[in-house]
């Protein structure tokens, strides 16, 4: 169990720093001794692990010390980025009121569904202190180590980004929301602390290695979206790949001078081991997860849907995906659920999603061929903040009087849409 382990770093380094937030201090034996209180308080409730507990919470220590005291009240936790959109909140609160999860668990993370509804991933005790002593073990993490914690709360990258710090006694700097979202800033906040590791999602991570050098950090990590390109730096950079089912990565990859163009994802981490069926990555070893919750578990290895082939060197080059989920800014999102969300408006017909250089295009068909003021790209796109993620937003909405179809298959032409083929409703 994670939590036993961090008992143990505790014991050994209690007065080491284990986050720094805003200046203040919070050493391993406080972290220890509070997320124990929190631990009593629920078991005083009667919580007995049957259900796993969300947290709803801003970010800053106490984020951490709920996570930890859920887990050794022996309950697995729900990590919720706060701006979560209300209508997703209700289901994921409904979702973990209804649904038990084995005795291994240790958290799920909710991600987009085709169905019209996120789907929780549950990882396991097993899958995480697995992941934690392989990327421990590649990185050479050791006590003393100072990460900034730049990733949103409600993502694995947050995983990635803490626990196997805390597992190998290092520091935990959290950056708050003023801060993280710059690269101006992070940069700033990287020099002002002597920042040793970051994890940054994809696009982030390019821009930042075009902006800036940095004489003080000594690994970049970074992974989400297939990495296109690469500047030379200081510092070390690790291109990562794997979906949360695989416990946040499952392949690994350190940038040389020469790469750029066609970066591989690397090879295989730790015990984990990756067979290529007809292309598609399948992985199997410890860190597959249990399987979505309130459904059959994945069994011994896990079908990522991802494509890839091998290259001379025996490294894994990433080819895209067999299916319609697609990655915007290292987010993961399936088309679908949009879709769905939009067809369930009341004013609206049909619709159809698409995604054209990593943009996320929307085209409806209003139930009304006469647009009203409940069918225009504005108030469609804010009945949609109400009930997903700000990155599952189409940059556009189109109205059409119809959506062109294939005349061979039946479905929607979306080459004709891209082509504007179709026709506007009439004003």
């Amino acid at each position: 169990m994670f939590h036993e382990k961090f008992r143990e770093i505790a014991k050994i380094y209690p007065g080491t720093p284990a986050i720094i937030w805003r200046g203040e201090i919070l050493t391993y034996k406080e972290l220890d001794e509070e997320s124990t209180i929190i631990a009593e308080s629920l078991k005083a409730k009667g919580i007995d692990g049957t259900n796993p507990i969300p947290i709803h919470k801003e970010r800053g220590p106490e984020w951490l010390i709920h996570s930890l005291g859920i887990l050794k009240a022996g309950a697995a936790y729900v990590p919720l980025s706060p701006n979560t959109p209300p209508e997703r909140l209700d289901f994921i609160l409904r979702d973990c009121e209804i649904h038990t999860t084995p005795a291994d668990a240790f958290c799920v993370y909710y991600t987009s569904g085709s169905t019209g509804f996120p789907k929780g991933v549950i990882l396991s005790h097993t899958g995480v202190l697995a992941f934690c002593e392989t990327h421990a073990g590649l990185l050479g993490l050791s006590h003393g180590i100072k990460a900034a914690v730049q990733a949103d709360v409600g993502f694995d990258s947050f995983l990635l980004s803490t626990l196997p710090i805390l597992y190998a006694g290092g520091t935990l700097y959290l950056m708050d929301d003023s801060e993280r979202l710059s690269l101006v800033s992070v940069h700033r906040f990287l020099l002002q602390n002597k920042i040793d590791t970051i994890f940054l999602t994809t696009q982030f991570a390019v821009e930042y290695m075009k902006r800036f050098d940095n004489k003080y950090l000594k690994t970049l990590l970074t992974g989400g979206e297939a990495l296109r390109s690469y500047t030379q730096r200081s510092y070390q950079v690790y291109n990562f790949y794997g979906p949360t089912e695989c416990t946040v990565y499952v392949t690994a990859y350190q940038l040389k001078p020469q790469n750029s163009g066609d970066i591989p994802i690397g090879t295989t981490t730790g015990k984990n081991k990756i067979e290529l069926i007809d292309g598609e990555i399948c992985v199997s070893g410890p860190q597959v997860a249990l399987g979505y919750l309130g459904h059959p578990p994945f069994g011994e290895s896990y079908r990522t849907g991802d494509l890839a082939e091998w290259s001379e060197n025996g490294e894994l080059l990433y080819r895209g995906r067999i299916d319609n989920m697609v990655k915007i800014n290292g987010y993961r999102i399936e088309p679908d659920e949009v879709e769905v969300k939009l067809i369930n408006h009341p004013s609206i017909d049909a619709a159809c999603v698409i995604v054209i250089d990593e943009t996320l295009l929307a085209y409806c068909v209003p139930a009304d061929k006469n647009p009203n003021k409940d069918q225009t790209p504005e108030s469609l796109k804010a009945y949609l903040a109400e009930c997903l993620p700000h990155y599952m937003i189409p940059k556009t909405i189109t109205m059409l009087n119809n959506l062109p179809l294939d005349a061979r298959t039946g479905k929607v032409d979306k080459a004709a849409l891209l082509l504007d083929l179709a026709v506007p409703p009439s004003p």
